[in-house]
């Protein structure tokens, strides 16, 4: 659990969109952390995501999820958490979901869960409609 633990550490310092430290530094040592995951790592993340209340560690957590290599566990996160998270993390789990689509091979099942839990997202501003219907642009051509 020792990386969980380290990944957490670094997510916590996430301080918002302005935060350059993050996005020039953190973010890469966050995602470098994660892809060392073990497969209990994963069940243990998996499981404390219905405990984490604060929406900057979601959004930081999200920022990970599209450059790592187990995309599959990084869907899994956005379709767990999805419903129960405020606008701001939906957005950037729509974004990431919208990137992982664009460069991995996802299965038919994994495309019906996320059309399943984004159908009903109303988007607040044109550049999250964008990314939003570029997501169900992927998920309509997966047929």
């Amino acid at each position: 659990m020792k990386n969980v633990l380290e990944y957490n550490r670094i997510l916590s310092k996430y301080r918002g969109d302005f935060d350059n430290y993050w996005y020039d530094y953190l973010v890469f040592n966050a995602i470098e952390i994660i892809d060392k995951f073990n497969d209990s790592e994963w069940e243990f993340l998996l499981n404390d995501l219905k405990n984490k209340k604060d929406e900057l560690w979601y959004v930081a957590f999200i920022d990970t999820l599209s450059e790592i290599e187990n995309f599959h566990n990084a869907l899994a996160s956005c379709i767990l958490i999805f419903d129960k998270s405020s606008y701001e993390v939906q957005v950037s789990i729509i974004d990431t979901m919208n990137s992982i689509l664009g460069t991995k091979k996802v299965t038919r099942d994994i495309m019906k869960k996320i059309k399943y839990i984004v159908v009903d997202f109303a988007p607040k501003s044109s550049i999250d409609s964008i990314v939003f219907h570029s997501l169900l642009s992927k998920l309509d051509h997966s047929k």
